[in-house]
């Protein structure tokens, strides 16, 4: 068993004595980098990949440490201040929030922690305990109020206290065998721990009694109540916090999770996150006998089974929506670890009428149908969209996502014209936000699948878009066809009156040339000549070259293809094959 050891804690929590054992067994902490062991949340993940210009795991981090590189954005003229960037923007309402958060939720002594568990060097064991000592003297604690996040610092708000927790109490587990931290140094942890567990606490009750279970940050502060509770039973609050705990993640299984595995984020970086959090819930439960959560079990292994079956064959996440690319293998290769996880055998062609995502495959594609619903606020505009995959490879890909401070997220990422839809201008320009244009999509929009056909030689999905804002109102039909090496993808418009209709598809970044007459376009995968040609005799393709995240979470360029439509009723119909 993988026990919880606490040094010294007896000498000021004298109320319980129990075996407290950790989800993850000490062993996997040798074998695997602490990221991704743990899953980085995708704000935190795309601001370090942007922040390092590298990549965002613990190497990154170990190296930005070292350097000095990892602290610049806080640093001026020689000078650290952890909260340099809310000060610099304190009296606007629009702050780069990510800058703000991420030194501030402390992260990065998660891979001090486990370097001194995996070398047993006090010199880790220093350093993480410096950066914690100094945060602590220059973050007074700031009592849970319920005025709005862009009149307080956020240091002390919502997901900050949740990881600062996580990341403390996991640190306990990997820095316990260390003689530099004495008694004196261990006392301050654990009150640091318990200050963390009674805020998140407050908030905690607070939010449960509105009634919402707004994501994954709902879904982190029962986590961490759970852990608060069973692997501190000192603790005065200890039993509520389980109680507390187990509501917060049966309310949000009840109203976030569809029983299909998917989720309302619908982002699959963040179900990753959210998977991994209910397995860890799972597990502290199991290991300490403490009643389980009515269907969690099998929510975990739906969950997984979508996961894996909307990834590429070679295993990638998609980049829809705020996801980041992740390696869905190595995620499953940890969890089958530590929770008895059903992998399939095998990916197939498979709708999920409940989450509203549907992938067809054959021997040659790999075609995944976005159209689940906009509920929650990492989700981008356009639905439905569409990824290809030829031949294993990327062929029409999303742009994808971007540190979320960057103006380019909610100028062009986050907005219909980045993905692989029917764009209407008139539509979109009607709105002044991106916030009011989801507000608005949640409330008056309606997305059906009308049909999913799979025989032998051919896999077809029909989907209609119902939507309107004004006097701009429309119904959009996406009918994907695939039969043997042609893949088909008609796109019916309809309004009552005529609109201007923009067909675009983006292409992972290979050379493409366009025909004479720009009915067709050419691109080459590897050892294959891909042909895009329009059916429609009224319809030409432009090339564009547009900004997209390639695989690596990089920057890139994406030959772009758009087609322009102006009527009452606009299609298109555009055949995807195999140069023979």
């Amino acid at each position: 068993m993988d026990i919880f050891e606490k040094p010294w804690i007896h000498e000021w929590y004298l109320n319980k004595k129990q075996k407290c054992i950790h989800p993850y067994p000490k062993e996997l902490f040798k074998q695997v980098d602490i990221f991704p062991l743990f899953l980085l949340d995708g704000g935190a993940f795309f601001f370090l990949k942007d922040h390092l210009e590298g990549a965002a795991d613990s190497n990154a981090i170990l190296k930005g440490i070292e350097s000095g590189k990892l602290f610049e954005l806080w640093t001026n003229q020689g000078i650290f201040n952890w909260k340099m960037p809310y000060e610099q923007f304190k009296t606007k309402k629009d702050k780069p929030w990510e800058w703000i958060v991420w030194i501030n939720r402390l992260y990065f002594l998660l891979p001090l922690a486990q370097e001194f568990y995996r070398t047993g060097d006090e010199k880790w064991a220093d350093s993480w305990y410096k950066y914690f000592d100094d945060w602590s003297q220059h973050n007074t604690y700031e009592p849970y109020d319920n005025t709005e996040n862009h009149k307080t610092s956020l240091i002390w708000r919502d997901m900050q206290v949740c990881w600062r927790f996580l990341v403390l109490i996991h640190s306990v587990y990997l820095l316990s065998s260390s003689l530099y931290l004495d008694k004196t140094k261990w006392k301050k942890i654990y009150y640091a721990i318990e200050l963390h567990a009674n805020h998140v606490y407050q908030e905690a009750i607070k939010q449960l009694s509105t009634g919402k279970s707004g994501g994954n940050h709902f879904q982190q502060k029962g986590l961490v109540l759970l852990y608060a509770g069973i692997l501190f039973p000192e603790f005065e609050k200890a039993e509520q916090y389980i109680l507390t705990g187990k509501q917060i993640l049966e309310k949000h299984l009840a109203d976030q999770m569809y029983k299909d595995g998917g989720n309302a984020e619908a982002s699959p970086s963040y179900s990753h996150f959210i998977a991994r959090m209910y397995v860890e819930a799972f597990l502290l439960l199991q290991k300490h006998n403490i009643p389980g959560i009515i269907g969690l079990e099998e929510s975990i292994q739906r969950q997984y089974y979508w996961l894996y079956q909307a990834s590429s064959t070679l295993g990638q996440s998609l980049q829809i929506n705020d996801s980041y690319a992740l390696d869905v293998n190595l995620d499953l290769n940890i969890v089958t670890k530590i929770f008895p996880l059903t992998i399939p055998v095998r990916k197939e062609s498979i709708l999920f009428d409940k989450s509203k995502f549907s992938v067809i495959r054959n021997n040659l594609y790999e075609v995944f149908i976005d159209a689940m619903p906009q509920k929650e606020y990492h989700q981008h505009f356009g639905r439905p969209n569409i990824l290809v995959y030829f031949n294993g490879l990327p062929l029409i890909i999303d742009a994808g996502c971007c540190n979320y401070d960057r103006n380019i997220k909610h100028e062009y990422f986050q907005r219909s014209c980045s993905h692989n839809v029917v764009v209407v201008p008139e539509f979109e320009d009607s709105f002044s936000s991106c916030d009011e244009m989801l507000e608005h999509l949640q409330n008056h929009s309606k997305i059906e699948i009308t049909n999913f056909i799979l025989d032998q030689n051919e896999a077809s999905i029909t989907i209609l878009h119902t939507i309107g804002h004004n006097d701009v109102n429309f119904t959009w039909q996406r009918q994907v066809i695939l039969k043997n090496e042609k893949l088909k993808i008609i796109d019916r418009i309809e309004s009552i009156k005529e609109i201007q209709c923009r067909q675009l598809f983006h292409f992972a970044p290979n050379n493409m040339i366009l025909s004479a007459d720009k009915m067709k376009a050419f691109i080459t995968l590897n050892t294959h000549e891909v042909v895009i040609k329009h059916e429609k005799k009224n319809c030409q393709f432009d090339i564009s070259y547009q900004i997209a995240m390639d695989g690596t979470n990089n920057i890139t360029y994406s030959p772009t293809l758009s087609s322009t439509l102006k009527s009452t009723i606009c299609e298109f119909e555009v055949i995807i094959s195999k140069e023979m």
